[in-house]
């Protein structure tokens, strides 16, 4: 709409057609006075001044339909952002109650993962050990059989997994064909897999939990409220 300015205000010296409004629009005409409780309006000419208000609305002045528009918003927000991930507490061991971002890995953060949907897998594809021989104790591994191991973590199409193998000649420790380990070692060394699977298991559930709860309703609303966020009369946000 064209017009100028005057004592700070808009006056607008264009006709305005009325239908142009959204039906969430509000218009007030400015009145010239109030007489009989009546609403009266200035005319200029054939042009009648009006001024657009949009109505802003708080998280809690919203119907159900438009806070759940909200959500949806902030939702996929929060998504993208992925702070949910960002949580050395994800390697944790549950059943031994060790600390294991702490103790042994190196400031570990998924790099891959499915969550909510799909297949779920986590995955390290940087995850480095900072102290050897605590992971080897952890694992339940003897310090001969230790100094006969290499080992890798591997990425596939599901959790980081760990493969032992024998330094000496290169294969998978669970190959009898190529390494000399008695079956004690290689029972040894299958516990200490499973453990370490066991580990990206739990990896796994926290990280879900951390999703469930950062996109859950209540977190929703609690982030709308302390960033006072406004919104239309729908949900969009303002």
């Amino acid at each position: 709409m064209k017009g100028f300015k005057k004592d700070g205000k808009f006056r607008p010296t264009e006709k305005r057609n009325k239908s142009a409004l959204t039906k969430h629009d509000v218009v007030f005409k400015k009145p010239v006075s109030f007489g009989d409780n009546e609403f009266k309006e200035k005319k200029m000419g054939t042009t009648i001044q009006e001024q657009k208000v949009t109505d802003i609305f708080n998280f809690n002045e919203l119907d159900d339909d438009a806070k759940e528009t909200a959500r949806e918003w902030i939702r996929g927000w929060i998504t993208d952002d992925n702070n949910y991930a960002e949580d050395d507490g994800l390697l944790y061991d549950d059943k031994r109650k060790i600390e294991m971002y702490v103790d042994i890995f190196d400031e570990p953060k998924p790099t891959q993962w499915s969550v909510g949907w799909g297949s779920q897998y986590i995955q390290f594809d940087e995850l480095k050990v900072k102290n050897i021989e605590a992971f080897r104790n952890w694992l339940g591994i003897s310090k001969p059989l230790w100094e006969r191991l290499g080992y890798e973590f591997v990425d596939h199409d599901t959790n980081t997994s760990l493969q032992l193998f024998d330094e000496e000649v290169g294969y998978e420790v669970s190959d009898p064909e190529f390494s000399s380990f008695t079956e004690k070692q290689r029972e040894q060394i299958e516990n200490a897999k499973e453990r370490f699977d066991d580990l990206m298991t739990d990896a796994l559930k926290h990280l879900e939990d951390n999703f469930e709860y950062e996109t859950s309703d209540e977190n929703l609303d609690e982030v709308i409220e302390i960033n006072e966020y406004t919104f239309d009369r729908k949900g969009n946000r303002k």
